[in-house]
């Protein structure tokens, strides 16, 4: 018992070292995926502001006659393939931030600001590519309250710009040629959309086209930074919704010169989510690195525990397991002759009779003037011919199984000088050869007495190809009993042939 106890404790504490080890293991993983998807936010966050950036830049520009200098340029190319390496070695791992930083590439890759000035249609799609690099759908759910604060680094930016299409149309009578596909999307969003801010002044994100959960509004992140800001935004914003139809005739509630200090004021929103994207992703890895180290440990340790149980837990296992046989084998077998007994019939003999696709054939043996032997030669004879008449009947069931793995035989002692043969095969027995193969096994039994004892017995057989009840089938085994006593008391000489032996047929067919 020390030896068992000390085993249990052992696979007990291995095993529980060896949970905690893939718990921390999962968890790491799950950190790890977290810091990579923070990674993937940020760098969608950097091209989408490097995009937007340039847009509003080169419309100032064009506001005073100018266009953006050879620097300006040279710095969105700078910035610009910095992110797209970022992303390029996030596509690189196999991951899920991979999965979706591949999915993203051909849109950052499409087109990029070489020359100014623009294309319209570049123009067009430059902006719906750094809307898209950050509206994008798959990360709400893993970092939602960082997304909208992304989000909302977008919207004055975004209202920025639609006023200077406006400014720049209106300057000249008519936009720019450069400006002509992106004036006409200008409209269409601010027409129809409507517009990029939400409906409250007082909460400018709540319910906004880029900022679409009105509970993840109130953020630490921004930290009161720029609310004058995107309150003035939301100004500008409804007056474009307003004027859009009107042909903007009313001046604007801010100027050029305050809306484009307004837009840079609200820029400063970007550090605190850059800060907060960048501790996440440094803490995450920090913490996933640990969780990792520790579950290392608690894995040697474990396999230390279990391999010092695996001896003793063996060996108590093992004993167990053969008294438990020993038990189970005990209580269903006949103690005399080794047959299985009634217990075993109505528990696995039963099930099988049970199964479809089989064909099962259940034969009855009676034995004849058992009680003569044991009058005449004592109950010791007598055992020895039960015994005796197990040993053939166990060579008839081996002989017919002998064909088939699946096919099963086996023989119970049902009480007395009553035996049953239990036969279960998955195409079907010749029945005929099964009755003349039984009926064989009589005849003179050599028992170490000074003659020979006869052995003889009247046999009944069923069979069936469906599922049956065992009960119904020894019932009709045992009818058939009575028939063949009967045919062979009334018909055969002693000495003359063995008439052949009836059976019934229970199946449906």
């Amino acid at each position: 018992m020390p030896a068992a106890l000390l085993a249990v404790v052992l696979v007990v504490a291995g095993s529980l070292a060896i949970v905690q080890s893939r718990s921390l293991q999962a968890e790491a993983a799950a950190g790890e995926s977290d810091a990579q998807m923070q990674r993937l936010l940020l760098v969608r966050a950097e091209l989408a502001w490097i995009h937007l950036d340039l847009i509003a830049d080169s419309l100032y520009a064009a506001l005073e006659g100018a266009e953006p200098t050879d620097d300006r340029l040279e710095a969105f190319q700078r910035d610009r393939a910095a992110a797209v390496t970022a992303l390029e070695e996030l596509a690189a791992g196999d991951t899920e931030a991979a999965d979706l930083a591949a999915e993203l590439w051909p849109d950052v890759d499409a087109v990029s600001f070489e020359e100014w000035p623009y294309d319209a249609v570049d123009l067009d799609d430059q902006h719906y590519v750094a809307i898209s690099l950050v509206v994008a759908a798959e990360v709400f759910d893993r970092q939602p309250a960082m997304t909208e604060a992304v989000r909302a680094t977008m919207l004055p930016l975004l209202v920025a710009n639609d006023g200077l299409v406006v400014e720049l149309s209106k300057q000249s009578g008519r936009p720019p040629t450069w400006t002509g596909g992106y004036y006409d999307y200008t409209l269409e969003v601010v027409t129809e959309t409507p517009g990029w801010v939400g409906p409250d002044r007082s909460a400018p994100l709540q319910y906004s086209v880029v900022a679409v959960d009105p509970e993840a509004t109130d953020l630490t992140v921004f930290d009161g930074v720029a609310d004058d800001e995107l309150a003035a935004i939301w100004d500008y914003d409804q007056w474009l919704i307003t004027e859009a139809e009107r042909g903007f005739d009313t001046a604007p509630p801010l100027s050029i010169d305050e809306l484009y200090e307004t837009q840079r004021a609200a820029a400063a929103i970007r550090q605190p989510v850059v800060d907060a994207l960048t501790a996440g992703i440094d803490e995450g890895l920090a913490d996933a690195s640990s969780q990792r180290m520790l579950a290392s440990v608690l894995i040697g340790l474990g396999g230390i525990s279990l391999v010092g149980a695996l001896a003793l837990g063996l060996v108590v296992v093992s004993s167990q397991r053969r008294r438990h046989h020993d038990i189970t084998r005990a209580a269903s077998t006949d103690p005399l002759t080794g047959a299985w007994n009634r217990r075993y019939l109505e528990d696995e003999v039963a099930g099988r009779c049970r199964r479809r696709g089989y064909h099962h054939v259940i034969a009855m043996i009676d034995l004849d003037r058992f009680k003569l032997v044991n009058d005449t030669h004592g109950h010791n004879a007598g055992d020895d011919l039960l015994i005796c008449v197990v040993q053939r009947l166990r060579a008839v069931a081996t002989e017919l199984t002998a064909s088939s793995e699946r096919a099963v035989g086996e023989v119970v002692r049902l009480g007395g000088d009553e035996f049953a043969v239990a036969l279960h095969h998955p195409d079907r027995f010749d029945v005929p050869e099964v009755a003349r193969l039984l009926r064989e096994t009589a005849g003179p039994a050599d028992l170490g007495l000074d003659e020979l004892v006869d052995l003889d017995f009247s046999l009944g057989l069923v069979e069936t190809f469906e599922p049956a009840d065992v009960s119904d089938l020894l019932k009709a085994a045992d009818l058939g009993t009575y028939e063949d006593k009967r045919s062979r008391a009334g018909s055969a000489p002693i000495d003359g042939p063995t008439p052949a032996t009836p059976w019934l047929d229970l199946t449906r067919r």
